[in-house]
């Protein structure tokens, strides 16, 4: 970089101040703390998408709204559903191009994708009601980017009123759904987007209302369609000029088709995890064609972010095609190289098609799964023959950002193929490709980052209390001012309701013999079969412990984090809800308050909380814990750690060790400023944070301990971790 590795940049866009942050570690940062940055978007892209939409809303909103799609939109059943349809619709695009000849490639890509799309939101949509859709979302998209003038034949002026004959249609589909559910009138086709959306309920028994499902369709328009179809021109342009990588990528694919039973109809979601290598040229075609290629932020207050300080009020622009060019993260950056992507996935911050943090895009499984069919039928019946092979489809890079390409001359403006059986003709449209921007420039060097940090904890007599309780342990530490037979009994009623919970909702009595480390350790084996009306009960486990029996632990895997997912609330009876509420806030009195401060703790690692003025960015928290994985998982939901660890931040050392957790951990969210810690009252986790050479906080009991809840704080352990991590960066 011409100007040293800052990494932030000033400028002034959109009428306002902006930093522009290009690197990895200033954008990782910025999408990570959502404490200290908002939404930032121009008020005019906002109002043509929607204020109730994603790009827009609070973090407590989104999180509410992002927990109601996620299923609908991006589930193991919504998934299956939709698999079926872009299989087929698919199959029966590239035979309508072979039979035309020549097809202007982009536009049809694009015709494509807008159909799955359409179809995925609201199966059974009239040529109508799609035509309509189809001209309104294309001046609505036109105007996203234009300049916001709402003056007639103006393109913002013109997608202001696409955006209201969108909203008409789908509030006319709207009406009509909940009409016909009213008077009991069942659909004959399959759930659909919307069908998920009206019937999705948060923890409260809340719904979305009508402006909030059509802000997110409208969203997912321009995500599902206008990505997809350029993802999938790129993708299908690199292969083609990339003989040895199509080759690789065709014996992939019929490899798939080889295994696949004759009954078998259609791709399932197990042969779409088979496309190994498949993904990987996806992957690189998002890195080196990233459509997203800029995402607003604003600060909610001063913040430093390497070592600059960004003012409360300005805005703040990521940079993504200038991370994914970067020379000192991807070698030889200009090259399409799928292989780069083999090995352990890449740190967080230095790929970002789909952004990062509470907010990334929430449709990226849907866009890879449309992508990956595409391309799977391509390389095994068509071949793309560009009729005008002089216009530039390549891209180069000479420093740490792509540089913007000149433009083609102006009789290659379009690219013309064919589409056949092992012969394809197709166009590609002008606008095939968005420039690449170039760099921006800055005035002196970085002096310093703000860290992420992995909290990496115990559970039990950490995070929770339940040996201590039973045995008494805990009050004796109390010299008699506690109730021993009110521990134990306390103690008692956890345990059978952490039992309960394991048996009859999460399968523990077949399972406890099949432990795993962490809950995605089999999914390899899930298939992504409808769980819905699944007998699991009929489907029981047998021996030998072989693929199908870990199939269907994959199953009863899946079914846990759902459930996870949804929250206890939605698990119980409304009688178990109250004692497992009654059982809390006793055990919270009796503890003098470790669980609620234990909570409260977690929340501000991963800046939820305002009660350290020093935390400026949001951080993870892990659990490894020695006992078996799903009733530590029980435990989490019970005790109300659900929402501050994910599901998949639950780790069972029962059979592998800390040790080798922790090294699991550090794979997975090691970076250059990414600092861990370790916190736990036992041996093996200390024991372990030294040979990994992380700090450690040792968990007391004792009242007047400063390493227990209520009493620790997260300043005591940055300040262990400050003392740590600069002796390490001195001897190293």
């Amino acid at each position: 970089m011409r100007f040293g590795r800052t990494g932030v940049y000033r400028a002034f866009m959109f009428s306002s101040p902006t930093i522009l942050a290009i690197t990895p570690e200033a954008c990782k940062q910025v999408l990570m703390d959502d404490e200290s940055f908002v939404t930032g978007w121009p008020k005019a892209t906002v109002t043509l998408i929607g204020r109730k939409s994603f790009v827009s809303m609070p973090y407590e909103d989104h999180r509410r709204l992002r927990k109601l799609t996620a299923a609908p939109i991006n589930g193991f059943e919504a998934l299956t559903t939709y698999l079926g349809f872009i299989d087929q619709t698919v199959v029966d695009t590239l035979r309508r191009w072979s039979e035309a000849g020549e097809v202007e490639f982009l536009t049809e890509l694009r015709r494509m994708t807008f159909k799955i799309i359409v179809q995925i939101f609201m199966s059974g949509a009239d040529d109508r009601t799609m035509e309509a859709l189809e001209r309104s979302y294309t001046d609505l998209n036109y105007g996203m980017r234009a300049m916001a003038v709402n003056l007639p034949g103006f393109a913002y002026h013109r997608a202001l009123k696409a955006r209201r004959k969108l909203v008409s249609v789908l509030q006319g589909v709207l009406d009509s759904r909940r009409a016909a559910t009213a008077k009991g009138f069942t659909r004959s086709s399959s759930m659909d987007m919307m069908d998920r959306l009206i019937e999705a309920e948060d923890e409260r028994g809340r719904r979305l209302a009508d402006d909030e499902i059509i802000d997110v369709l409208i969203m997912y328009l321009n995500a599902g369609h206008e990505s997809s179809g350029h993802i999938t021109m790129w993708a299908t342009v690199f292969l083609q000029e990339n003989p040895q990588i199509l080759a690789r990528a065709k014996a992939e694919q019929e490899e798939i088709m080889r295994r696949i039973p004759p009954t078998q109809k259609g791709l399932n979601l197990r042969d779409f995890k088979k496309m190994q290598y498949l993904s990987q040229v996806i992957d690189e075609t998002l890195r080196c064609v990233n459509i997203s290629f800029v995402s607003f932020r604003q600060a909610t207050r001063d913040v430093f972010v390497n070592g600059y300080l960004i003012p409360k009020g300005w805005k703040v622009q990521l940079w993504y095609r200038s991370v994914h060019m970067d020379s000192q993260v991807y070698p030889d950056p200009s090259k399409f190289d799928p292989s780069r992507w083999e090995g352990p996935p890449p740190r967080a911050g230095t790929f970002l098609p789909f952004g990062l943090g509470a907010r990334l895009c929430p449709g990226n499984d849907l866009a890879k799964l449309e992508i990956s069919v595409f391309l799977h039928h391509f390389l095994l019946g068509y071949k793309l023959t560009r009729t005008n092979p002089k216009c530039r489809a390549a891209f180069s890079s000479s420093s740490s950002a792509a540089a913007a390409p000149p433009p083609p001359p102006p009789a290659s403006r379009h690219v013309a193929a064919s589409f056949a059986p092992a012969s394809i003709s197709a166009r590609l449209g002008s606008n095939s490709r968005s420039e690449m921007d170039g760099v921006v420039s800055a005035s002196a060097d970085a002096t310093g980052d703000q860290p992420m940090n992995v909290y990496v904890w115990d559970m039990d007599e950490t995070l929770i209390l339940l040996k201590s309780l039973l045995d008494g342990s805990f009050a004796g530490t109390f010299d008699g001012l506690k109730d021993p037979d009110r521990s134990i009994d306390i103690g008692k009623r956890w345990e059978n309701l952490i039992l309960e919970l394991c048996d009859e909702h999460f399968f523990y009595e077949e399972i406890e013999n099949y432990n795993e480390p962490f809950l995605s350790a089999v999914s390899e084996y899930d298939d992504g079969k409808d769980l819905k009306t699944y007998d699991f009960e009929a489907d029981s486990f047998s021996s030998p412990y072989d693929d199908l029996n870990k199939r269907k632990l994959a199953y009863r895997h899946r079914a846990v984090g759902e459930k996870y997912t949804k929250g206890l609330e939605k698990i119980l009876d409304s009688h178990m809800v109250k004692v497992w509420n009654d059982l809390y806030s006793a055990t919270d009195k009796y503890t003098d308050g470790w669980f609620s401060s234990a909570h409260e703790l977690l929340e501000e690692a991963m800046g939820k909380s305002t009660a350290d003025p020093t935390a400026k960015h949001s951080s993870i928290n892990c659990i490894v814990t020695s006992g078996s994985l799903i009733p530590s998982i029980a435990k989490c939901l019970l005790y109300r750690l659900d929402d501050v660890v994910e599901v998949e931040n639950v780790y069972s050392s029962w059979e592998v060790g800390k040790l080798q957790c922790f090294k699991w951990i550090k794979e997975r969210y090691d970076g250059p400023n990414v600092r861990f810690c370790a916190i736990g009252d036992g041996h093996e986790e200390c024991s372990a944070a030294q040979i990994m050479k992380w700090p450690f906080v040792k968990i007391e009991f004792r009242p007047d301990a400063p390493h227990r809840f209520p009493g620790l704080n997260l300043s005591t352990i940055h300040r262990l971790m400050d003392v740590v991590y600069k002796s390490s960066s001195k001897d190293g």
